[in-house]
């Protein structure tokens, strides 16, 4: 049995994960939203699955179907939606994990639909000197000292991106809002 998925939508370009909750999940489930099935499942326990929507879809509302190895099935009719990236409200506080393993801790702020702050590892806030915009889901910063940041937006609550700073060379980065 299938009984919520979080978020319940995700990016038209794809790149958005999320948690299903229901029962009786085994390993090896597989997740499907519309008629696409999830390449990156993972199975916590047998109330939740993490999932990964890596590919792009078409804007819409689709069924969410979850298939035990067994055979059993659960769906939850119309409880995902595929939507542009610059539609969801990006604007708030996130926190965010950077490098090889995310094992670097980052916080973004985003006001007016514009990031106006970010940290990455033990440097301090970088808050660029005019409010980098959000376009279309994306972003990019380059500082006159080297430092980068660029993101894009995969849901209401999931940014993913890549970083480039003192405390955080070349690492990719995603974030969640708080």
């Amino acid at each position: 049995m299938v009984t919520a998925i979080t978020p319940n939508a995700g990016s038209t370009a794809g790149g958005a994960w999320g948690t299903i909750k229901g029962n009786e999940f085994q390993p090896g489930a597989t997740v499907t939203l519309g008629n696409r099935v999830l390449r990156t499942v993972s199975v916590r326990d047998g109330t939740t699955l993490l999932f990964w929507n890596s590919d792009p879809h078409a804007a819409g509302t689709v069924d969410v179907t979850v298939t035990n190895p067994g055979g059993l099935i659960g769906h939850l009719i119309g409880a995902y939606t595929y939507a542009p990236p610059g539609s969801f409200d990006v604007n708030g506080d996130w926190v965010a994990h950077a490098g090889p393993e995310y094992e670097a801790d980052m916080r973004i702020s985003i006001r007016n639909n514009a990031l106006v702050s970010f940290s990455c590892g033990a440097s301090g806030a970088v808050i660029p000197s005019v409010a980098v915009p959000i376009s279309g889901g994306e972003f990019g910063f380059r500082g006159d000292d080297g430092t980068t940041i660029s993101g894009a937006v995969v849901s209401a609550e999931n940014v993913i991106g890549s970083i480039n700073t003192t405390a955080c060379p070349a690492a990719r980065w995603w974030a969640e809002k708080t």
